[in-house]
Order: C-alpha cells, then structure tokens, then sequence
C-alpha cells in the first residue's frame, strides 16, 4: 500500500488497529512470516484484530495481506538504491513528506496515550523529589531535551548517565520517592536493559517512553507511554516524544504557574547575572 494510502487509512482505525500498524510498520518480517497466533501475541491483540486490520488496509483477510506483503518484499528495493533514489528527489517534495510522515507520526501517538495515563505523568513529575532523565545512543537526545525543559520548571532534575563517562552513583541513592524518566526505543541495548533493571530494584517510580511492541520492557514500567516513531525515511522519526516533552511542560506550567512563574524569573536572574544572554 502507497504511504499516502496508509495515512488515508491510518485516520479511520481504531486504537487496536493503530497498535497493530505500528508493530507491522516496525516489524514487517514478522507480518510477512509470522502466524495469526504468533502476531496477536506480539501486538498484544487477538487473531480477530490481525483479520479487521487486514481488511482495514484494503485486503480479503489475512492470508490476501501477508501474500501482498511477501511479494512486496521480494521486489524492495535495497537500501542504497533506494538512498540514491531520494538524491534525486526535488527538496520540497523531500521536505513535504518529512514534513507529512512527522504529522502522522504525533497523530497516530495519540490513539496510544489516555487522558489518565497523561494526568498520572504530570502529577509524577509535579510530586516526585527528584527526576532522573535516561536515554542512551540516539534516545540521549531525546534525554536532554527532556532534562533542559524540566529543570527550567522545577528544581532537582538530573540528567542520568550511562556507559562511557556515565556516572552510576546517582543511583545508590535512589528511592520511591524519585521519578526516573527513561527514553527508551528499539532496538534496545544489553546496558540500556540492564539500566532499566538497576532503577526498577531500587524501587523508583519508572516512566518510560517507547514504541511498541514493548512485552520486553512493559513489566518494569509503572508508567508506559508508547510513541509511534515509524517512517518511510532511512530514521525514524522522533516528533512524537518531542511533542509530548513539550506538552508535559505545557502541563506543569498550568497545573503550578505560581511555582513555575517563580523559578522562570530566578532563571532569567541567573542567564542575565552570567552574562549569557543579552539585556
């Protein structure tokens, strides 16, 4: 199916048919090769899901999809070709669709997340003595911009390290009065695995941002808020965790202005007193 079709689509499914899609769109072996029984359990869904969205996506039922998936892979492109594909492609266009696969990607987050799921991360991060934000390889990132955003708003976030140069100290004195705030996407490291255990032991409240499908990591998290982060582009594509960064300090700041406002204007006190930003 053409990407613009599966967007098309992508606006009528319901929440279970968007978790099925987004497990297809990062795994389509499995799709391909894979049993009903062996695909409900990897999207956490029944068989009788897997058949609605075949359907949903245009097709008489399972074995129509995963026969069209099969040839479609047979002929795919290889992925240099398909680079010097995109060489040649106008910059508008290139940048349209950039444009448009992030648009999808923050539209179909939202039929994952819940009122009350998003509720219990602000009162969290609001309540919490102290935040520790955890992302590793390309999900640091993702780490300090959470880390520069929250500790404008309120006091006591750290930026927690890992592997090289990494501190693990900070975690001796981790208790469940602490919040740890972990960015964490496939495909997971052995060290990012172990790290999400190491804070799970000490008893830490865990929010963990992902992507499904998620069995492997969802029994540590006391909080899990899945992101679709899956594009036609060689990378995915992280707008979705950066929206929902920002909607989280959107969040603080009305649910505590009094207490926000306060800590903004000692910041700018702070930058203007260490002459890094202009009067």
């Amino acid at each position: 199916m053409e990407q613009k079709d599966l967007a098309q689509v992508s606006q009528k499914m319901t929440r279970t048919e968007q978790r099925i899609n987004a497990c297809y769109q990062a795994h389509p072996d499995e799709f391909a090769f894979g049993t009903l029984e062996e695909l409900a359990a990897l999207t956490s869904t029944s068989t009788a899901s897997i058949i609605r969205y075949c359907r949903r996506m245009g097709y008489g039922g399972f074995r129509a999809f995963q026969e069209k998936l099969r040839e479609e892979m047979r002929i795919q492109v290889r992925l240099p070709d398909r680079i010097q594909r995109q060489e040649t492609a106008e910059e508008m266009s290139r940048l349209r669709q950039t444009v448009d696969q992030n648009r999808d990607c923050v539209e179909q987050t939202l039929a994952y997340l819940t009122e009350k799921q998003l509720e219990q991360l602000v009162q969290k991060v609001a309540d919490s003595r102290r935040i520790f934000v955890f992302g590793m390889r390309e999900s640091l990132a993702l780490a300090h911009y959470a880390y520069t955003r929250l500790i404008t708003l309120r006091e006591n976030v750290f930026l927690l390290g890992a592997g090289y140069n990494g501190m693990l100290e900070p975690l001796l004195d981790l208790n469940e009065q602490d919040l740890c705030l972990f960015f964490l996407f496939h495909r997971y490291t052995s060290q990012s695995r172990r790290m999400v255990k190491l804070v799970k032991d000490r008893g830490v409240f865990l929010t963990m941002v992902t992507s499904p499908p998620t069995e492997q990591i969802s029994p540590y998290a006391d909080l899990l808020l899945c992101c679709h982060v899956q594009t036609q582009g060689i990378k995915n594509s992280y707008a979705a965790p950066v929206c929902l960064v920002d909607y989280l300090c959107s969040a603080l700041t009305a649910l505590y202005s009094g207490r926000v406002l306060e800590r903004l204007q000692q910041v700018e006190q702070l930058l203007r007193g260490s002459g890094m930003v202009g009067e």
